[in-house]
């Protein structure tokens, strides 16, 4: 009898990344106007990570349709010059043929300028080597890796760079400015509010990037005493900042809650993230209503090949104390996840129904969530009451 007692009704599993690069909020902080824009942003910032990289012409269209160097061009053309300039790099046989000859004002802008920065022309298409040939030598941006670092903008760059390619050379031409301890720029006041900058976002990525958690720790453990003082200082701040990044329950930097709800949260999860994500937690249903079970979890381990491994096991305790198993060793996320802290990145959501005849009454769900590259294991609990 207690073997039939639930229909699952269906599921659906989401994964959210999103992140985007913190160069971009050297400015002030770019919020995606529409999913397209977030989807684009969730590219470009673990575009390292992807085990199978989009195209440079596929990364061009979304670029293009998100509309996002119309939207914000003071914000948004560094970090994508960055990242474009090492993308190209990485395949410039290919850029004749995916480099199209449509694209916006803005965006043949980036193109030309990351083309000339990596000295691409004669890897690009004709009409865009006719551009570079007439341009005096004057006007070709420097390579990113030769300037020196004085400014956002070029942060902004290198983040993008970074998000690309996951070299650490560029979070390390990042940090080169702290070696110079008379500063970046030789304005004492302005060397004080860039650095800030720098902190701000080294302190940010390490919460959104595993990669750039694993790097900072190691570069504060190998630096010269002054600049290690300074990242030490960052990574602290980083871990003070864990314990808001607490879902409710916790063990070790790995953390999770499990909400119930109903249909709603399907409509909340299309909408972009900046929009925020409003969950109603219920706890009183009826047997024509559909259960919602929302699990969203944070800190989980990230390996050096940016996966992760989370699984859950859940069961129902029924009014009359039996006990029946709904799901063991169901796939959270096993796959590439390299955000390891942060609220959105991880969650799961599936679906049951109560069937006709179930009684009315007081209803437990245990979910045992389990970390399994860290060994960890969350217990959580739902209550709900089923009504006549």
């Amino acid at each position: 009898m207690h073997q039939r007692f639930l229909h699952l009704v269906g599921t659906l599993l989401i994964l959210a990344a999103t992140a985007f690069p913190a160069g971009a909020q050297t400015y002030q902080l770019f919020a995606p106007k529409n999913v397209a824009q977030a989807n684009l942003l969730n590219l470009l910032t673990y575009y390292y990570a992807y085990p199978e990289r989009p195209s440079i012409s596929a990364v061009l269209e979304d670029i293009e349709s998100s509309r996002i160097l119309e939207t914000d061009w003071e914000n948004a053309q560094y970090p994508v010059l960055g990242f474009l300039s090492k993308a190209f790099s990485a395949e410039p046989e290919a850029l004749a043929k995916e480099i199209g000859p449509s694209y916006s004002h803005s965006l043949k802008s980036v193109i030309l300028a990351a083309l000339m920065m990596e000295f691409l022309d004669v890897y690009a298409p004709p009409a865009y080597q006719a551009i570079i040939n007439n341009l005096p030598p004057d006007k070709r941006p420097p390579h990113i890796a030769a300037a020196k670092v004085g400014h956002p903008k070029q942060l902004d760059m290198l983040w993008g760079a970074l998000f690309a390619t996951g070299d650490p050379k560029f979070l390390d031409a990042i940090l080169k400015v702290y070696e110079d301890q008379n500063g970046p720029t030789g304005n004492p006041r302005l060397d004080i509010a860039f650095q800030k900058v720098i902190e701000w976002a080294a302190w940010s990525n390490m919460q959104q990037h595993s990669l750039v958690e694993r790097l900072m720790r190691e570069r504060a453990a190998t630096a010269a005493p002054y600049v290690a003082g300074r990242l030490r200082a960052i990574v602290s701040r980083f871990e003070a900042s864990l314990e808001s990044l607490n879902l409710g329950t916790r063990e070790g930097l790995f953390s999770a809650m499990v909400a119930l709800t109903d249909a709603s949260i399907i409509e909340e999860l299309k909408k972009p993230p900046s929009s925020g994500i409003r969950i109603v937690k219920k706890r009183r249903f009826s047997r024509q209503e559909d259960i919602f079970v929302h699990i969203a979890f944070n800190g989980m381990e990230v390996s050096e090949s940016y996966q992760a491994n989370v699984t859950f096991s859940s069961i129902l305790r029924l009014p009359d104390g039996h006990e029946q198993q709904l799901y063991e060793n169901r796939t959270a996320i096993v796959g590439p996840a390299p955000v390891r802290f942060s609220i959105l990145s991880a969650r799961d959501l599936h679906q049951f129904r109560l069937p006709d005849d179930a009684p009315a009454g007081d209803y437990l769900l245990r979910v045992t969530l389990s970390d399994n590259l860290s060994g960890k294991d969350l217990n959580l609990r739902a209550d709900f009451t089923l009504v006549e």
